[in-house]
């Protein structure tokens, strides 16, 4: 519907979707109806494809796995029991998580891949949903118990991939003792998760199992970025995650200047022409994320992860997202 309404109001460059399961919603339409999408968040590897409209400025999943698997194996995990979203991101990202870790010779072992029960985090409280909640929990560490048996706890990780629905998965995993007794990992959709800090009860266990997320790493120690951040914490109401505002001020850019240079070099304007000048300006832009360099399907490569985790700051109702050093 959203995009159906910004074509009939002759939007040629939309700035999003964010959620790889959006953008795939809404690919087969702009592709047929010639507009381009600049994804800041998208990473699922299913969407990395040559020739069609959509580019992102964020690199894909494939990279976020085997960041993950390494660091995993760096802690001493030596077997994976994983916890997922069953979507064209949870999915992927897994994928690739498994791959690269049994490549380094670690195990994956059998895994709970759900599809949440209800959208809106508030709904998701609900009662009902934490009896649901309780089912694929008990299963979880069913799994890690069976491993349990095999290895000692340090070397068991239960790996997540999730949204919103990730703050009553952990105020029920407090449910299931041998949950907290292992270290849990996540996923960039989880780094800096506003309702995690809210909950103190899932707060708590993200603390206690060391639960760390990791984030496409753009630098705030910068001019050009000083204030556009000024701008951004000016308006919020609460702790705000900055990668993405960043990165999609750098997309309403290039879009903005990619529609300049076409409009002013072809007169008759046509959507190839407007990619073409879009993945040439690319090359030059130096924007306040950081330098734009796409591959063949149009997703921006290299860059850095930055792992983030909940810190109490000595203060049990006070909870914050901190950053781990780059390494």
């Amino acid at each position: 519907n959203a995009i159906k309404r910004l074509h009939k109001a002759n939007a040629k460059i939309i700035v999003g979707p964010m959620t790889s399961a959006a953008v795939n919603a809404v690919m087969n339409y702009s592709n047929e109806n010639n507009i381009l999408l600049i994804s800041q968040a998208s990473t699922s590897p299913a969407l990395s494809i040559g020739g069609d409209n959509l580019f992102r400025f964020v690199p894909d999943d494939k990279n976020q796995g085997e960041y993950m698997a390494k660091k995993m194996w760096e802690n001493g995990i030596k077997i994976v029991v994983p916890m997922w979203r069953d979507d064209i991101y949870g999915n992927e990202l897994y994928k690739s998580m498994k791959e690269n870790f049994e490549k380094i010779g670690g195990i994956v072992t059998e895994g709970v891949k759900y599809k949440p029960h209800i959208g809106k985090f508030a709904a998701s409280l609900h009662r009902i949903n934490f009896i649901m909640w309780n089912q694929d929990l008990k299963h979880l560490s069913q799994l890690v118990e069976n491993q349990t048996n095999k290895v000692g706890n340090d070397s068991i990780g239960v790996y997540l991939i999730s949204y919103d629905e990730v703050t009553p998965i952990m105020i029920q995993a407090n449910e299931h003792k041998i949950l907290d007794n292992v270290r849990w990992f996540g996923s960039d959709s989880i780094a800096q998760n506003n309702h995690l800090l809210r909950n103190k009860d899932s707060a708590l266990f993200a603390i206690k199992t060391n639960f760390v997320n990791p984030l496409f790493h753009v630098s705030l120690k910068n001019e050009k970025i000083e204030h556009i951040v000024e701008e951004i914490e000016k308006g919020k109401h609460e702790p705000t995650l900055l990668t993405y505002p960043i990165i999609s001020y750098d997309a309403f850019w290039v879009a903005a200047l990619s529609l300049e240079n076409s409009y002013t070099m072809n007169e008759r304007f046509n959507t190839e022409t407007l990619k073409k000048n879009l993945i040439k300006l690319t090359e030059s832009y130096d924007g306040i994320s950081g330098k734009i360099t796409l591959n063949k399907a149009g997703d921006r490569i290299g860059g850095q992860y930055e792992l983030w985790r909940i810190d109490d700051t000595d203060d049990q109702n006070h909870f914050k997202w901190i950053t781990l050093p780059l390494l």
